[in-house]
């Protein structure tokens, strides 16, 4: 039986599992939740998520093992927080949320690799009813697919080309708490206000970060994931620097 990994986030993460579950039929899931020390609000709406989804996997033939919960605060603090003035120094353009999203997909490799499984199924959207989010924009998502997808880890998006909300929230429309699934919120939401990745100079500047910085410092961290190493603090530090000429 295929075992696959569940982003426990938001609503698009739950549809997706609920779709991959309804889909996909009998399988092992194993809900993640993971925490960056950002987030604020309601915590047991994972909780009510995850015995919805644990219920749903009743009727498909789903197994729904028990809640990991995975954080990894000075990761964290390295790749999304530290570097803030001479990233945005370097590119013009900044916002944690690029390398947070990588930082979850990340925390699950060891995971990934200890239970043989099929795929990370995640929530990402490239639009959200015409709203481009860098975290979730087609270049970032393709480079990450592109860095995991080198290591042998698939991402598994069913939703990724969905722009309406609607045809979300129809996969999910037995749940009742769907009103609260988004009550977990992170403390940095909407640090990139005003700044429109419609605007060929700003998708320009998110582009050469995407490549200069993302892609290596991404490929060095997958590395000491995939080949289940300590990440070395000092030569992060070190790939970090390089990026950024320092």
């Amino acid at each position: 039986m295929k075992t696959y990994i569940a982003e426990i986030a938001g609503k698009d993460s739950i549809a997706a599992v609920h779709k991959i579950m309804r889909e996909r039929g009998p399988a092992t899931i194993i809900p993640t939740v993971v925490y960056t020390g950002t987030e604020y609000g309601d915590f047991s709406s994972y909780t009510r998520s995850i015995d919805y989804l644990t219920k749903c996997g009743q009727v498909y033939g789903v197994s729904v093992e028990e809640t990991v919960v995975l954080h990894n605060e000075l990761l964290w603090n390295y790749i999304c927080a530290k570097y803030s003035n001479l990233l945005f120094r370097e590119y013009g353009i900044y916002t944690p949320c690029v390398m947070c999203h990588l930082f979850t997909h990340l925390l699950r490799i060891p995971l990934y690799l200890e239970r043989k499984c099929e795929g990370i199924i995640t929530g990402e959207r490239y639009s959200h009813k015409g709203k481009l989010k860098a975290n979730q924009q087609q270049d970032t998502i393709s480079l990450f697919r592109s860095l995991f997808s080198r290591h042998g880890i698939a991402l598994i998006q069913p939703f990724i080309d969905t722009e309406d909300t609607l045809i979300v929230d129809e996969e999910i429309k037995d749940y009742s708490h769907i009103s609260t699934i988004n009550d977990v919120k992170c403390i940095l939401s909407g640090n990139m206000s005003g700044v429109s990745l419609e605007e060929p100079g700003n998708l320009a500047k998110l582009r050469k970060y995407l490549d200069s910085f993302v892609s290596p410092v991404g490929e060095y961290l997958l590395q000491c994931y995939t080949k289940r190493l300590e990440i070395q603090y000092e030569e992060l530090d070190q790939v970090i620097r390089r990026c950024l000429h320092e």
